[in-house]
Formats: structure tokens, C-alpha cells, sequence
């Protein structure tokens, strides 16, 4: 019964908090694959920018390696991790 007079008293406010609510789950997803689609762009790039040579510098190895981790921390595809495990047999240049 209290949560039925609840429910009556302030159903406009819920309703808002709900609207609010499902808004703001919906951008956070939006966000999260904005960021994936950031990453795999960032990695693919490097990716392409030194594939014949089959050589990386250590800063741009570096910096796949932190981007593939955050990638998968967002459960990205493993179009991704193939990339990333062909670019480890790649020899490190200074």
C-alpha cells in the first residue's frame, strides 16, 4: 500500500528520473563503441603505415599495446587482436 500512494503521489518524477536515466545508459553505450571505433582506428593506422616494412618503432608498438588493452577492456572484435599479434613478430626498430 505505501509504495502504491508513492507510486501515486510522485509518478511524474519518477517517470523523469526514468527518462533521464535510460538517456544517459543509452549515450554511455554510444560512447563506449565512439571509443572502440577510436581505438581500432588508431591501431589499424600504425598498423598500415608500417606493414610492408614488417618494422615498428617501440614507441608506436607501445602505443598499440595500450590501445589494444583498453579495446579488449571493451570487448572489441578480434579483427583487432590479429592485427596486433601479427605486429608482434614485427622487428622493433629505434
Amino acid at each position: 500500500m505505501i509504495i502504491i500512494e508513492f507510486i501515486k503521489n510522485y509518478w511524474s518524477q519518477i517517470l523523469c528520473l526514468g527518462g533521464v536515466a535510460s538517456t544517459m545508459v543509452a549515450l554511455i553505450i554510444t560512447l563506449f563503441s565512439a571509443i572502440k571505433c577510436l581505438l581500432r582506428n588508431d591501431i589499424l593506422s600504425i598498423y598500415l603505415d608500417h606493414k610492408e616494412e614488417k618494422s615498428i618503432s617501440l614507441y608506436e608498438k607501445e602505443a598499440i599495446m595500450l590501445s589494444y588493452s583498453l579495446y579488449k577492456k571493451l570487448h572489441g572484435n578480434s579483427f583487432v587482436e590479429k592485427i596486433v599479434e601479427e605486429v608482434n613478430a614485427w622487428k622493433i626498430i629505434n
